[in-house]
């Protein structure tokens, strides 16, 4: 496995810092909490309606069944993956960690941009343009590259 391939994932995986607490799921939980309340904010912040509000909530609830479960899945898989680097196992078996980690990580940001989608056309989409500006704008202070 290439070096800096290594690098990149045990970076990712130390700004995920909630993957490495004893409970994944209820950090997973808490994850999504935190995003549906910043995305909540920032439509509120671009004045949606309360119709439109009323209906984020929904999707967010509806999603709120499957994806902190996929979010834990993804903190499991870096797990796994940062205990086989520091335990010495060898490039197949790194690649093998890899693999599952990307195959479960690419299922789960599908599920997010579902989400995500979903939330565009209930919100419309010059509203969610806006909010999602703003939570980047924000975000950017944190993620500075």
């Amino acid at each position: 496995m290439n070096p800096l391939r290594i690098s990149a994932l045990l970076l990712v995986a130390l700004l995920s810092a909630c993957a490495w607490h004893a409970d994944t799921d209820q950090h997973a939980h808490k994850f999504f909490d935190e995003g549906k309340d910043m995305i909540l904010s920032a439509l509120k912040r671009q004045e949606a309606s309360e119709t439109q509000l009323k209906d984020a909530r929904a999707i967010l609830e509806r999603h709120e069944q499957t994806v902190p479960t996929e979010i834990a899945g993804v903190f499991r898989k870096q797990r796994a993956l940062f205990r086989g680097i520091t335990s010495g196992q060898n490039s197949e078996q790194l690649s093998a960690l890899e693999t599952e980690l990307h195959r479960t990580n690419e299922q789960t940001l599908r599920s997010i941009g579902r989400m995500h989608e979903e939330l565009a056309v209930a919100v419309g989409e010059k509203t969610w343009k806006a909010a999602m500006a703003d939570l980047d704008s924000r975000m950017s202070r944190h993620f500075r590259d």
